[in-house]
């Protein structure tokens, strides 16, 4: 039997300093709960940079242009960008997105086109959205994820990461455990599993000077757990190696692990109109605390075990039971109503002797979900 109940009114490491604009937002994945935020740009969009390469991987394996970590093996020639040792030597998937080698991210773009990826970004809902400054080949001129047209917010990726994960967008479950494969970065403290893809780009301030931009954009997952989170840093010279500890700091202070240990989960959702027929008392919370007193009980038991439930006409979900803390006269402190029934598809104008109709109103809600329980147990 379901029961709803309805309110009416990381690890030791160390990390030097950083300077600079910081901004960074930490959310619960399941209820979108915002855990941490601090940064006065999580909605200013910039340069993705290669956090892209978390949607190109979702595109790439989706189309098949990916196959697995180790295919396809592309080779590297003469003009690709070699800024770095490890990009001057052949690639797979797995060492494109460990290594960030660009000439690769611009093969798969390549290969995609650009009809496809703007599609794909309009049905991601990703950023701008803008790729106008069209198809790049290897070579040393940036590509619209850096440094260009395509710009995105640590708010926007956030939501981008939350979605992946709860499969709203339109790629198959493999595309999305292959990704999560390349994603991988390390196990980190209360069995707790790091995700996430860095990105260095640069954009210009309000005074025309050269600004680094730094990301890492990525989750946290633990048992069902999971916790999107997207940090920026915005500043003239950035120390790149420093971004992943620092998110693993600021992880460790959220103090994710403890959450969902025996806590109450809350949830915004929207409801629509709820019809309700029932039997309810006046009480206060100082008459309930007098066991003798108290009207609740005897009103739960006298529904339950009266049967009154079978009483009901027009039962919408036969079972299922709403009990309602409405009509409050002031706060806390003063009398209220309890309401104990059943939701209704529509209204009699007979009711049963003692019975009372309740409507709760379509708005938005908060949803307490309680754990552990047999069967869920919720209080808006």
């Amino acid at each position: 039997m379901e029961i709803f109940f309805v309110l009416l009114t990381f690890l030791g490491f160390s990390c030097q300093q950083l300077l600079g604009e910081e901004n960074f937002l930490l959310i619960d994945g399941s209820t979108s709960e915002i855990i941490k935020e601090f940064g006065s740009n999580t909605e200013e969009r910039v340069t993705p940079a290669s956090s892209f390469k978390i949607v190109l991987s979702l595109i790439g394996y989706d189309t098949g242009i990916l196959q697995d970590e180790q295919t396809p093996t592309w080779y590297f020639q003469e003009g690709y960008e070699d800024c770095l040792e490890s990009w001057k030597r052949s690639q797979t998937p797995q060492t494109w997105m460990n290594h960030s080698c660009i000439w690769f991210s611009k093969i798969i773009a390549l290969q995609l086109g650009l009809e496809a990826i703007e599609q794909y970004l309009s049905s991601f809902e990703y950023g701008n959205q803008d790729f106008s400054a069209g198809m790049i080949p290897p070579g040393p001129i940036n590509p619209a994820w850096v440094s260009s047209s395509l710009k995105i917010s640590p708010k926007e990726q956030v939501e981008f990461i939350q979605k992946m994960l709860r499969e709203r967008l339109p790629i198959s479950s493999n595309a999305l455990q292959m990704t999560k494969n390349l994603l991988f970065k390390e196990e980190i403290s209360h069995g707790g599993k790091l995700f996430g893809k860095t990105g260095l780009g640069s954009t210009v301030d309000e005074n025309g000077k050269n600004l680094k931009v730094r990301w890492f954009v990525g989750w946290v997952e633990n048992g069902q757990s999971f916790f999107p989170f997207a940090y920026l840093l915005q500043e003239y010279e950035i120390d790149a190696l420093q971004t992943v500890p620092r998110v693993k700091q600021l992880l460790e202070e959220s103090n994710l692990w403890n959450l969902r240990e025996g806590k109450m989960q809350k949830e915004l959702i929207t409801m629509p109109e709820i019809k309700l027929v029932g039997i309810c008392v006046r009480t206060s919370n100082e008459q309930e605390l007098d066991k003798m007193k108290g009207n609740i009980f005897p009103c739960v038991q006298k529904y339950f075990h009266q049967g009154l439930a079978e009483k009901i006409s027009n039962r919408k979900r036969p079972g299922t039971t709403f009990c309602a803390y409405t009509d409050y006269e002031t706060d806390h402190n003063g009398e209220y109503t309890y309401f104990i029934g059943e939701e209704v598809s529509s209204f009699n104008d007979l009711l049963p002797e003692g019975f009372q109709q309740l409507v709760i109103p379509k708005q938005q809600y908060a949803k307490f979900t309680t754990s552990p329980a047999p069967k869920c147990m919720s209080l808006f």
